[in-house]
């Protein structure tokens, strides 16, 4: 009698939904991405459903390279489409398979030593369990994979965590709703409303396109055009300010600069009595991580302006 491979698809499914699911959320912990959990489930649950059937007769495609590979984006794309640029995908998912990288080659290095294969007999069926050796090329391949995805792993959370230090969670709060955006501490970024003397946050202002009027974030890329802002809803009009700035190797220019009802800074209310957003028209990082700029005297103690005068 032949041997027969006996598998229990709920065990199978349990086993690949834990690893999917660990898998999914290291990643994005070491990119500094999170998503809901709801959202991790749902991936890892169609990852282990493919899984499994991947062990079926029909199933052959998903064991294929190719098969695996669309998988893995499948999984990726459930887990954190939308809450992840496009562009800042490719370097998600470079975590992500570093990570797998580290998991596969620590699953084969702890085999259990011996070597050889038993044979257990349920019933009329017969199953094949191998075991590797301790020294054998399965072995060596693991601790290979795993120094190397560890040393990228490694690599990639110092990265992380230099850049996580220098980020701090915003709440602003315009037209009657609330907008959190992650933003980079800029002790460079000195720009102040002219009049009031009020430091200034910039911001992307496709960021905050759920709490501005529409033209206003249409008027974020031509800042001097009259005609767009002339068609403002009047509450609107008080608010807005034009705020000179100047960057190295970029022009003098002006930005857009909203007045906000509210700036929250890590939880504490910002320094500043009256707060100012400069809209910026293109991405402030290419990868996504943040999306704003705090100028420096917003995240300290209260600080008067140049001109010895307190903002208010």
């Amino acid at each position: 009698m032949g041997l027969v491979r006996a598998v229990d698809v709920d065990v199978a499914f349990a086993a690949a939904f834990a690893v999917d699911s660990a898998w999914l959320w290291a990643s994005g912990q070491v990119a500094g991405v999170r998503a809901p959990l709801g959202r991790l489930a749902l991936a890892a649950a169609v990852g282990a459903l493919a899984d499994v059937f991947s062990l079926l007769p029909a199933g052959w495609p998903l064991r294929t390279w190719p098969g695996r590979l669309i998988g893995s984006l499948v999984a990726v794309t459930l887990a954190y489409g939308g809450h992840v640029r496009p562009r800042a995908m490719w370097r998600l998912l470079g975590f992500f398979y570093a990570t797998g990288i580290l998991m596969a080659g620590a699953g084969l290095m702890l085999a259990p030593a011996g070597g050889g294969a038993l044979v257990s007999r349920s019933g009329g069926t017969l199953t094949l369990i191998r075991i590797p050796a301790a020294v054998s090329w399965p072995a060596a391949l693991g601790a290979a994979l795993a120094l190397a995805g560890g040393r990228l792993l490694l690599q990639a959370a110092l990265a992380w965590q230099r850049l996580r230090h220098g980020t701090r969670e915003i709440e602003i709060t315009m037209g009657g709703g609330r907008v959190r955006v992650t933003a980079l501490l800029d002790t460079g970024c000195r720009l102040r409303e002219p009049l009031s003397g009020c430091p200034v946050v910039v911001t992307e202002a496709a960021a905050l396109a759920a709490v501005l009027p529409a033209v206003l974030v249409e008027a974020a890329g031509a800042p001097g055009s009259g005609e767009r802002l002339s068609r403002l809803p009047a509450d609107w009009v008080q608010r807005v300010r034009l705020v000179p700035y100047q960057a190295v190797g970029t022009p003098a220019g002006l930005l857009l600069a909203v007045e906000t009802e509210a700036l929250v800074v890590a939880g504490q209310p910002a320094s500043a009595v009256r707060s100012y957003v400069a809209l910026s028209p293109t991405p402030l990082d290419p990868s996504g991580t943040f999306r704003a700029l705090l100028p420096a005297a917003l995240f300290g103690e209260d600080r008067p302006d140049a001109s010895g005068r307190d903002c208010a």
